[in-house]
């Protein structure tokens, strides 16, 4: 989240604080969001693996991520990840009991920045497609982007890149890979 984002007790906060539940904790003080956490919120983050999905059930019985935080001993009834990541994507996800703050979290009007890492298979990223994916598409009627990108490293057979996206959409960044 960009700097100045979260305040504890009124303070902004620019390092890992410990706090309790007598703290009052603010996400997005500088974009408007001023939600405060309630006094029995929860946050964690979590490394979601490759190969399992970000939901409570699967109808395919592919493992899920609440699965895999049963197992760790977080057996909590009520835990809502604040976005997604798709079942062949690994990441941090952020993870609360509060569904007020998953939503404002979430909320594409609050322009929370979301970063990810791409690899994409081949170096056909050149100028003009970076371009056309800086400036956002249409796929299938649906408007794409903008984006920030930056190549991080060009292979033989692959790119590395860095994605910054206010909003995400069910596969964005594969399917704007694939156009």
């Amino acid at each position: 989240m960009a700097e100045g984002m979260v305040k504890v007790d009124g303070q902004i906060v620019n390092q890992n604080v410990l706090v309790s539940g007598k703290n009052i904790i603010q996400v997005g003080a500088k974009t408007g969001i001023n939600t405060p956490v309630k006094e029995n919120t929860r946050i964690w983050i979590y490394n979601k693996p490759r190969g399992c999905i970000t939901s409570h059930h699967d109808p395919q019985n592919r493992p899920t991520v609440f699965h895999h935080l049963k197992q760790l001993g977080l057996d909590i009834p009520h835990i809502i990840s604040v976005g997604w990541l798709d079942y062949l994507s690994e990441g941090l996800l952020i993870l609360t009991n509060d569904g007020d703050l998953a939503q404002a979290l979430e909320r594409p009007t609050y322009k929370i920045e979301w970063q990810y890492r791409v690899w994409a298979f081949g170096r056909m990223f050149n100028s003009d497609k970076l371009d056309k994916m800086w400036t956002g598409t249409m796929i299938w009627g649906e408007k794409y982007g903008p984006y920030t990108i930056e190549v991080i490293k060009r292979q033989s057979t692959n790119t590395w890149m860095h994605f910054k996206l206010y909003s995400g959409k069910n596969n964005e960044i594969r399917r704007i890979m694939e156009r």
